[in-house]
């Protein structure tokens, strides 16, 4: 014989999922606000031929990234200058408002970067240090970053890419 609770139970469950499942009215919760800091991706595309040794086997090679609030000073720090600065110290000579970012570069492997972009920066720097270097041998790349957008309307920030060929880089 079943008894009055037996009986309602299978209502009692579906009332309980009903009121479980869309609860009691209350508002939505807030969007968590945007980040306002646009992201800027730098593609590091060393080639196969890059920095060979005397028997023509590609070599890996040494590079530095600098966010700049100046592309001015770049200009006028030779090849020793820079790499004697030690690897993540601060370079206030090159007006760099972060950097430097060393990393080695495998040949043929393709590494990407994505940082924040400081409020100040203008420009980035791409330095790299091959077997054999000279003056105006290509040792150093620099790029305008375009005028920063709100990246809460359009999260695509910039995009550059960096080719390394033999002993010189290219930045676009």
């Amino acid at each position: 014989m079943k008894t009055a609770a037996t009986r309602h139970r299978p209502l009692g469950c579906i009332l309980a999922l009903f009121v479980g499942h869309f609860g009691c009215a209350s508002a939505p919760k807030p969007l968590p606000a945007c980040d306002r800091t646009e992201m800027v991706e730098l593609r590091l595309a060393p080639m196969p031929q890059l920095n060979p040794d005397r028997e023509g086997y590609a070599r890996s090679v040494v590079a530095r990234i600098y966010v700049l609030e100046s592309p001015d000073a770049l200009a006028h720090v030779g090849f020793e200058d820079l790499w004697a600065q030690q690897a993540g110290a601060p370079a206030p000579a090159l007006a760099a408002v972060v950097g430097p970012d060393e990393l080695t570069l495998i040949p043929g492997r393709t590494e990407t970067k994505v940082f924040k972009r400081p409020p100040k920066a203008t420009h980035i720097a791409v330095v790299a240090k091959f077997r054999e270097h000279h003056p105006d041998s290509g040792w150093r790349a620099l790029a305008q970053l375009p005028t920063p957008r709100d990246p809460c309307q359009d999260p695509a920030g910039p995009r550059l890419t960096v080719e390394l060929l033999n002993y010189s880089l290219r930045l676009r």
